[in-house]
């Protein structure tokens, strides 16, 4: 079986839980613990992530920051004139490495990363109908000064509750807009 090692995080936190908990310690005077305020702090976002995926929520963020929502797009398969792929379907390297170990089966990673042209197998998203779903910050109303330079990445934890919402929940779909 041909394995390969994930890269690094791209995206490095600026702020903690632990910074937020300084900042409140030093702005008021009638403090809860630390854990009773992470544990707030926990289910204020849940209850936040459950309106935005479960009930379609655009979500403002206050102090002219913006509101995240989700968005989905059509990403259904196309092909260009010349037969390639059009549109930036996202590959399934377990399928993919799969396939590369049915193909190359004597071969090492190493080598395989050097064959040209190797076979990519790619999410068509069958069960959305071709549809895709993304977390998006809309930044019309912000007043951030350097806006382009952000990004809102929600962590794995929120990715992975809400990709198994909208496989398992099918009237999900419905609720967003492009």
């Amino acid at each position: 079986m041909v394995y390969f090692k994930r890269g690094s995080n791209k995206v490095q936190v600026d702020y903690t839980s632990k910074d937020v908990f300084k900042f409140y310690k030093n702005k008021y005077s009638n403090i809860v613990g630390n854990k009773k305020f992470r544990q707030i702090l926990q289910e204020y976002n849940q209850e936040i992530l459950r309106m935005i995926v479960f009930d379609g929520l655009d979500y403002s963020m206050g102090y002219r920051l913006g509101s995240i929502r989700i968005k989905k797009f059509d990403n259904s398969l196309r092909l260009s004139e010349d037969g390639e792929i059009a549109n930036k379907l996202r590959p399934n390297w377990s399928k993919t490495l799969k396939k590369w170990n049915e193909l190359y089966p004597d071969k090492t990673p190493e080598e395989i990363k050097e064959i040209p042209d190797k076979p990519i197998v790619y999410h068509l998203n069958e069960h959305t109908d071709g549809v895709v779903f993304r977390w998006f910050w809309d930044k019309v109303t912000s007043n951030i000064k350097n806006q382009s330079a952000y990004k809102f990445e929600p962590v794995r934890a929120i990715k992975r509750e809400a990709a198994q919402a909208w496989k398992n929940i099918p009237n999900l779909k419905n609720l967003y807009y492009e």
